[in-house]
Order: structure tokens, then C-alpha cells, then sequence
């Protein structure tokens, strides 16, 4: 690693903490990467964060598990991402610039990689990953950094791509250097302290089971859920079994166990 992609303490300090506070928003896995997504942008420098999960990536057969973002709201427009989406779902090589990134992936490793280091920016402007997605996105410069998650027989991938607004500059070393440890922190945490999609979510549940699912994680029983929350002992009874089929557990001791074990105790990171 050349002297300008050497990271300083302060930097690793600083993932650490990153990975710290994923880990209290752990239980929903778009809660927590969009979190990640935004402080990830703010470490480097960049405009607009997407990502997800992946299977079948080296193999040539990638399919999309999940996927999250952090930025659109900032005014870019969410079609170019959503068309690129769909153009992976029909082919996952779909993409010149990404099936070179791979390739490099394939040969030597996981890494963080600007578009710069695997298509020059001639070839660039006329590609379709330019012209059909990412300008119209209203972004150019981007840097991609895959990272397996689970066994390694299930070719599954955390997969990032971190993006920059059109006239903003490349992504130095240093920033890929640092996308790159953030995602070696977060990658060996997704399934355990960092729910997967394949996770069953809270958010998948409605406000009102919400907020009896954090009732419960609190430690009330059901007849103080009832009066704290203003509706029948039968709803809450009613709501609980859903809560548990939902988490595919029994009772609350399994429900409390899933919580526990992966470390989050009683905290939330989804809003009611």
C-alpha cells in the first residue's frame, strides 16, 4: 500500500466507531447500512452510498438479496439506480466497468476500486453504465468494494458502492483505502450482530405490533403492554403471536434469546 493510502490512528479509531454504532441499530438491515451509508460519505467525501447483499457473485450468476441507499434525498434521481437494478436482475453482467472490478476481485482479492482503475474516463463517457445509469443519476466518479459474508460455499457478498457527484473529483487512495476497512469491520458482523435481509425485520411488521415487540423487549408483560399502550389484552395476545412467527420463535424467551445473542439486549433501532 503506497504512503498515501496509509490510514492514521484517528482513522481506525474513527471505524471502529462506525462499526460500534451499526451494531446498536444491528437488528434491521436497512437501518443499520443506511447509517453506515452516511457516515461512510462523510469519512470520504461522497455524495451518494448504495448497497446490499449479493449471491452468486463470482460465479457469474449474481442475483440481488437486498439492496439500500443513503443520498437520493440530497437531489439524485433514484430512475438510473433503479433501471440498474433491473438491468442486474436480467443479466448480472450487465456492466463492462463492474465485470472488470470482479475480475480484479477474482485475480487479487477483495479491494476497493475506483472506475478510474479498471476504465479510462474516454471509454467511460460513451459506456452505458455512464450514459444510461450514471448520469442520470447525476453521478460520475464511484468506487465498488465486495466482501464475502457467511460460508464461503454460499458466494454471498456485502457489496458497496460509494459515488460522487458529476464535476466532483476521483476518490484518492487514501479514500479507497478506507472505504475498503470500513467494509473488512462490517462484512464478519452481517448475519450475527448486523441482521442480514435474509433476516426477519421489525420493520416488516406494522407501527402497532411495533411498538408491542418493543413493549415485550422491555420486559412488560402482556397485561402491562395492554394499559401502556391502550388496547386489549386480546390485540396484544393477538400481536404477540404474530411478533413470534414473524422471528419464527415460540415464546418470549427464544424472542428475547435472538436479541441477546447477537448482542443488541432491549435496544431499537426502528422507530414506532
Amino acid at each position: 500500500m503506497g504512503k498515501s493510502a496509509r490510514l492514521r490512528s484517528s482513522d481506525i479509531r474513527s471505524l471502529f466507531r462506525i462499526a460500534g454504532e451499526c451494531r446498536d441499530l444491528g437488528d434491521d438491515p436497512t437501518t443499520w447500512r443506511a447509517h453506515w451509508f452516511a457516515l461512510l460519505a462523510r469519512f470520504t467525501g461522497a455524495d451518494l452510498v448504495c448497497g446490499g447483499e449479493k449471491a452468486g457473485v463470482l460465479v457469474g450468476t449474481g442475483r440481488t438479496i437486498g439492496v439500500a441507499a443513503w443520498g437520493f434525498e440530497h437531489g439524485f434521481d433514484p430512475t438510473g439506480w433503479e433501471r440498474s437494478i433491473e438491468a442486474y436482475a436480467r443479466n448480472p453482467d450487465y456492466s463492462p466497468a463492474e465485470s472488470r472490478y470482479l475480475d480484479r476481485v477474482r485475480a487479487e482479492g477483495e479491494q476497493a476500486l475506483a472506475r478510474s482503475d479498471v476504465m479510462a474516463d474516454r471509454e467511460w463517457d460513451r459506456s452505458p453504465d455512464y450514459q444510461d445509469i450514471c448520469r442520470v443519476i447525476g453521478i460520475n466518479h464511484l468506487t465498488w468494494s465486495n466482501h464475502r459474508i457467511g460460508p464461503a460455499s454460499a458466494d454471498e457478498h456485502s457489496a458497496i458502492l460509494v459515488m460522487r457527484a458529476i464535476g466532483a473529483p476521483d476518490f484518492s487512495a487514501r479514500e479507497k483505502a478506507l472505504i475498503q476497512a470500513s467494509h473488512d469491520l462490517i462484512a464478519p458482523l452481517v448475519g450475527g450482530a448486523l441482521a442480514a435481509f435474509a433476516d426477519p425485520a421489525p420493520t416488516d411488521l406494522t407501527p402497532a405490533i411495533r411498538r408491542v415487540l418493543r413493549s415485550l423487549l422491555e420486559g412488560d408483560s402482556e397485561k402491562q403492554i395492554a394499559a401502556r399502550l391502550g388496547i386489549s389484552r386480546h390485540t396484544v395476545s393477538e400481536y404477540v403471536q404474530r411478533i413470534y412467527r414473524h422471528f419464527r420463535v415460540t415464546s418470549r424467551p427464544e424472542l428475547m434469546a435472538r436479541w441477546l445473542n447477537r448482542g443488541w439486549a432491549s435496544r431499537c433501532a426502528w422507530d414506532v
